[in-house]
C-alpha cells in the first residue's frame, strides 16, 4: 500500500484546521476513508467475514454490513467490536456522501467534528 489509514487521518486533521466549507468537506472525505480502510484492515484479521447480501450493495455498504453482521465463531469481544465499527462507519458514509454529493446543502463545523470524533474512535479500536 502506498499510504496508510493513518496518514489519511493525518490529512483530514490538517485538512479539519483549514477555513471554508471545502476544507471541511475534504476533510469529512478523507476522514471516511481513514476509516473505511482502517475498517478493511481491522476485517481482514478476523477468523471469519460478517454476512452480507451479495451484490446487493457496492463494497462500502457491504464492508459496513459485514461489520454489523459479525460471523457467529468470532469471539464475544470481535463481535461487540465489529457492530461498533459498522455503526461509526455507516454515520461516517452518511456525512461523507453529505461532503462529497450534496454540494447545495452546507456542511457545518459540528459535523466535521463528529466525524472527526468518530474516525477517532476507529482507530482506537481497531488498535484494541
Amino acid at each position: 500500500m502506498a499510504i496508510k489509514p493513518s496518514q489519511l487521518h493525518a490529512l483530514a486533521k490538517t485538512q479539519s484546521t483549514r477555513s471554508g466549507e471545502a476544507w471541511r468537506r475534504s476533510a469529512i472525505s478523507r476522514a471516511y476513508y481513514a476509516s473505511y480502510h482502517a475498517c478493511q484492515a481491522w476485517e481482514d484479521r478476523l477468523p471469519r467475514l460478517g454476512k452480507a447480501e451479495p451484490l446487493t450493495f457496492g463494497s462500502h455498504q457491504q464492508l459496513i454490513e459485514r461489520l454489523l453482521s459479525p460471523d457467529p465463531r468470532c469471539t464475544g469481544s470481535q463481535k461487540a467490536c465489529s457492530r461498533k465499527l459498522g455503526e461509526l462507519l455507516l454515520k461516517q458514509k452518511v456525512l461523507r456522501v453529505k461532503a462529497d454529493y450534496r454540494l447545495p446543502v452546507t456542511v457545518v463545523p459540528k459535523e466535521l467534528e463528529a466525524q472527526l470524533s468518530a474516525v477517532d474512535w476507529v482507530f482506537r479500536l481497531c488498535a484494541g
